[in-house]
């Protein structure tokens, strides 16, 4: 599965958590995102929903 996340608009927390609910819906073997942020530090989409 491929997705472009759009970056960081609007809140980033609420659209993790719908990024997190699509992918729970879908069950993807494997994801490819585009545009998931991350600020250097602790907040990065990619690392996050892979610990899921």
């Amino acid at each position: 599965m491929t997705w472009n996340v759009w970056w960081r608009f609007e809140d980033p927390k609420r659209r993790r958590e719908a990024v997190l609910a699509v992918l729970r819906e879908l069950k993807p073997d494997v994801v490819a995102l585009q545009e998931a942020w991350s600020d250097g530090g602790d907040d990065c989409l990619a690392r996050g929903l892979g610990r899921v």
